[in-house]
């Protein structure tokens, strides 16, 4: 009896083995199953307008992606200026030394020619029956002749501030300021702003006749082009123009820094890429078109001009279909099916 249940017991530890050994190799191939890669349905194919992007309309709806088309519209290119306001004391200050100098040879003419007055007198009572001493003549003349230095001395004063002015400020602001002209008091009383716009280096334009100009604040003025200026802007290092924005003094504080947008070249025709519907890829811009209903191919986007909304397309066709928002789950859809190809 003993020996009896001795084998019973020996038989169910063996089954148990047994038992526990398939459940351990159940598990770990179970454990191989979970860890294996899912092989994902990829919505990328080749097409014969190149690689697309598959995508119906749940898809889109689930992923948030808005379609939309491209409309024709008109654009007339620009380049961003940059400039601040100038102070008018330099004009203040510039037009007060020349006054002072132009009032110092009104002295010294009037000296001269009462010198000149004196030294003749002498001379003639000296021809007469010496009136006058030798000495007394040569005091006038030497007296005749420092006056006629000095003259000469405060014309070339004169010379100098005027040279000054037409230097910094060009020929229109520099002969307003030599004169009397009532744009030159506008000026200096701060009526009227005056501006320094610099263009771009590399812009290949005429300064516009008008400028919409942005202060800080969000304020938008129009500035009227004056001329170039014989002066560049030591931070942008483009060309400049001088341009005034009347009435504008009360509200542009001298060293106010702006910028804005100059119309340059001819209006076209085009579409607008808008800004969100561009996605960017080893430093260049892409765009997802619509080809067929569900199918989207990716297209560069040339990115040279700017508008407010997009970038402009010269020539290009309106009633192309585009993503407007999401296509930035379209490219991950597209190089995540490369790197399965890859591996």
């Amino acid at each position: 009896m003993k020996k009896l249940l001795f084998v019973l017991m020996l038989a169910g530890a063996a089954a148990g083995l047994v038992y526990a050994f398939t459940l351990g190799r159940q598990e770990i191939a179970g454990e191989r199953v979970a860890d294996s890669p899912v092989d994902a349905p990829t919505r990328v194919r080749i097409g014969k307008d190149g690689t697309v992007v598959c995508c119906n309309a749940e898809e889109r709806e689930r992923e948030h992606i808005e379609l939309g088309e491209l409309v024709v519209t008109a654009h007339q290119p620009s380049v961003r200026v940059y400039g601040t306001v100038l102070d008018p004391q330099d004009l203040i200050d510039l037009r007060g030394q020349l006054e002072a100098a132009r009032a110092d040879i009104e002295k010294s003419a009037a000296a001269v020619e009462m010198t000149r007055l004196d030294r003749d007198r002498q001379k003639a009572l000296y021809d007469q029956p010496r009136a006058v001493s030798e000495k007394n003549l040569q005091l006038a003349e030497n007296a005749y002749l420092t006056e006629q230095a000095t003259l000469a001395a405060g014309r070339s004063r004169v010379a100098t501030w005027e040279s000054t002015c037409l230097r910094q400020w060009g020929p229109v602001i520099g002969d307003a300021m030599l004169g009397e002209s009532a744009a030159s008091e506008k000026w200096r009383g701060m009526k009227n702003a005056l501006l320094l716009l610099t263009l771009p280096q590399d812009a290949g334009t005429k300064a516009a006749p008008t400028v919409r100009v942005r202060e800080p604040g969000g304020r938008e003025y129009v500035a009227k082009w004056i001329s170039a200026a014989p002066r560049i802007d030591p931070k942008l290092q483009g060309r400049s123009h001088f341009y005034e924005v009347e009435n504008g003094g009360e509200e542009l504080a001298p060293a106010i820094n702006l910028e804005g947008a100059m119309s340059c070249g001819e209006e076209r025709q085009g579409v607008v890429v808008p800004y969100d519907a561009v996605v960017w890829q080893g430093g260049r811009a892409w765009a997802y078109q619509q080809r067929e209903a569900d199918e989207f191919a990716r297209r560069e986007v040339p990115t040279g001009e700017r508008t407010d909304g997009g970038f402009f397309q010269a020539g290009g066709k309106g009633g192309d279909t585009y993503v407007l928002r999401g296509a930035q789950v379209l490219l991950s859809e597209e190089f995540r099916s490369q790197v399965e190809i890859n591996d």
